[in-house]
């Protein structure tokens, strides 16, 4: 009787042990699928946002280099007007200094 008890309770906690270290095992498995998953996921996402990153850049170099003219031709009419001024004020300065 002791012996079948002892083989009894033996068998018991053979099987809640196997039980046990199949379901930490299964566990242990999904958990390491859902981190490979999330590990694609994050470089699919890290992929894409370089993508966004350098099509961002290719137009911040775009504008730059069209302010760039503009700020030239902004430049030039600048100083050509200003030429004008100063070309209108020599004109009336000699009128006004020749007219009387």
């Amino acid at each position: 009787m002791r012996d079948s008890l002892i083989a009894n309770v033996s068998s018991l906690l053979i099987k809640f042990t196997d039980d046990r270290d199949k379901s930490v095992r299964e566990a242990v498995s999904t958990v390491r699928h859902d981190i490979a998953q999330g590990h694609q996921e994050m470089e699919a996402y890290a992929a894409g946002m370089e993508s966004r990153t350098s099509s961002a850049q290719e137009v911040a170099t775009t504008i730059s280099n069209s302010l760039e003219v503009r700020k030239g031709k902004n430049k030039r009419l600048r100083d050509d007007g200003f030429s004008v001024r100063i070309g209108i004020r020599r004109f009336f300065e000699s009128y006004l200094t020749t007219s009387f």
